[in-house]
Parts: C-alpha cells; sequence; structure tokens
C-alpha cells in the first residue's frame, strides 16, 4: 500500500506556478520632444528591464532601463530622443539577471495636444491613452480623468483681496500622480501699475507656480519669493526689503475694491497631463468688505480724532 499511497499523492499534489515578473509596466504616450514616463509595479524582489523602441529610423533601442531589488512602484522618464511619429515599444525583463524574455510589442504613435478652457469645475478626460503591461503578458490601455475645485468664473477672498493658491485643486486618483505634471502661472493685469514691484511686469504680471501634491491631487504655490507690504498689499520681487514680510498669498491693491472688475485673472497650465495640453482658467476677483479693519474695506472701522 506504500507505493501507491506515494503515487497518488505525487499526482495530486498541485503544480507550482511561476511568479508573475511584475504586476504592471504603464507607459504614457509618446511625444517628440517633451518628456514621458514610465510605470512599474512589482513585488519581486529582483527585476531589470530595459524599455525598447522601434521605428523608421531606430531598431531596438534601449530608452529606459532600470535595475529594481525591492517589490514597490517605481517612476521613470523618457525625453522622446529617439521618439517618431509611428513607434513601437516592448519591455525586456529578467528576474535573475541573465534570462530575458520580451512583452508583447505595443504601437506607441505620438500624441496630440489641443487646448481646453475650465470655466465651472468641469471634469475632462485625456485624448490619449496610458498602455499598461501587465504580468501575464496581456496589454491593455486606459485614459485618466482630471477633476478640478475651486475653478468658478467668480473667486471670492476669505480675506481682503487676497488669492489663496492652495483654494485651486486639480483632482486625480493616488495612482496617478507619477502620469501628472504641467507648468503653471497665475496671469494678472497689471491694471494702474499695481504690480509695478514685481520684476518683468508689463501689461499683465505673471506669476511661475509650483505644483505641490496632495493625497487627492495637486494644488499650487508661489515659485519665487515675494515681500507684500502690511499697509498697502503691494507685492514686491526684492526680497531684500527685509521690513516687509514674505507672503505665500497673491495680494491685489488694498484700496482699490472699486476697480476689482479690472485685475482680470486666469491660470494656465502648459503641457498638463498626459495629453500636454494647454488649460486655461479665466476668473474675475471679488471680495467682500471686512468686518473691522480699515475703513476703505472694513463695515467697521476705528476713526481716531
Amino acid at each position: 500500500m506504500i507505493i501507491p499511497l506515494t503515487l497518488i499523492t505525487l499526482i495530486s499534489a498541485p503544480k507550482a506556478v511561476d511568479p508573475l515578473p511584475f504586476e504592471s509596466i504603464s507607459i504614457s504616450p509618446l511625444y517628440i520632444n517633451k518628456e514621458s514616463v514610465m510605470v512599474v509595479s512589482t513585488k519581486s524582489s529582483y527585476l531589470k528591464f530595459f524599455l525598447f523602441i522601434q521605428n523608421d529610423k531606430n531598431m531596438n533601442v534601449a530608452v529606459v532601463s532600470g535595475e529594481i531589488t525591492k517589490a514597490g512602484t517605481y517612476t521613470y522618464s523618457y525625453d522622446n530622443s529617439y521618439t517618431r511619429n509611428k513607434n513601437t515599444v516592448f519591455v525586456r525583463y529578467s528576474t535573475d539577471g541573465q534570462t530575458y524574455s520580451d512583452t508583447p510589442h505595443v504601437e506607441r504613435n505620438c500624441g496630440r495636444a489641443s487646448y481646453e478652457y475650465i470655466t465651472n469645475n468641469e471634469s475632462i478626460r485625456s485624448d490619449n491613452n496610458l498602455v499598461v503591461i501587465k504580468g501575464n503578458m496581456t496589454t491593455t490601455t486606459r485614459s485618466l480623468t482630471y477633476s478640478f475645485s475651486g475653478f468658478e468664473g467668480l473667486y471670492v477672498p476669505t480675506y481682503f483681496h487676497k488669492i489663496c493658491l492652495s483654494d485651486f485643486r486639480i483632482l486625480i486618483t493616488k495612482a496617478d500622480h507619477p502620469f501628472f505634471n504641467c507648468s503653471a502661472s497665475l496671469v494678472i493685469k497689471n491694471y494702474n501699475n499695481a504690480f509695478s514691484g514685481i520684476d518683468g511686469a508689463g501689461e499683465n504680471v505673471v506669476f511661475p507656480l509650483n505644483l505641490v501634491e496632495r493625497n487627492d491631487g495637486f494644488t499650487f504655490a508661489l515659485a519665487n519669493d515675494y515681500r507684500v507690504s502690511t499697509e498697502s498689499l503691494k507685492m514686491y520681487s526684492d526680497i531684500d526689503i527685509m521690513l516687509m514680510p514674505k507672503t505665500r498669498h497673491v495680494y491685489l491693491p488694498r484700496n482699490e475694491m472699486q476697480n476689482q472688475d479690472k485685475y482680470q485673472c486666469y491660470l494656465q497650465f502648459n503641457d498638463f497631463g498626459i495629453d500636454k495640453d494647454l488649460i486655461i482658467h479665466q476668473f474675475e476677483v471679488r471680495a467682500t468688505k471686512n468686518i473691522f479693519g480699515d475703513c476703505s474695506n472694513s463695515k467697521y472701522c476705528i476713526i481716531r480724532e
């Protein structure tokens, strides 16, 4: 009975399943003279890979490479220096550093950018798609959705004529954060030379912005240092004016509430998301009077006689 039972045990034992070399590899659209992003997600303790591109000028050129020694999600960039209008990409990978295999080949034609206006927090969906190569060697595509908060046509500050940049938020899922980027700026009409203290101010004044990452997406902060007069709220680029505090906000003139409609404002985003779109959001500032403060801008004030 010992031999038959042993045979039965061997026959019924489950066959070992090879672990997947990685969970997924996601590749953003290719753009000539712009940056593309590749995200590798793996549970393997070791993964070595190369992203190859093929087109009418290049054959099997490795444009991205990496060696991962710990499970996780990793982001890589490609400057598209070998990209043409029509391309094919694939990944050559190894989990032992010696034996290599190739993923399926995927067509990656160059994406095309456009421009859009955001007027009332409407969401937009990308026209181009991510290519996702899964560990079981199947491929799929998916688009990205961007939602907005604070992007109405009328902006009402909480204090004086202050524009708080964190009030404007772009909402995307956490998993899609590596694929989001843009060059952001706030542009304001320089009415009555209100921003003469800002370097480069002419008919308009431009405030370059940095992206600030949050769990639900991104908001914004001033990219440069500015100081603001506590009396006039006039802003200055000269950070050596030590008597004035630095500011994280953008201020409009303090005593010109009657001219608020003259300060036309818009947010401009270049190379927005995976489509590399130009996004414009135009808005007006309508500051309400403070409860207590100076007599020009407050409901109640103190007059010294």
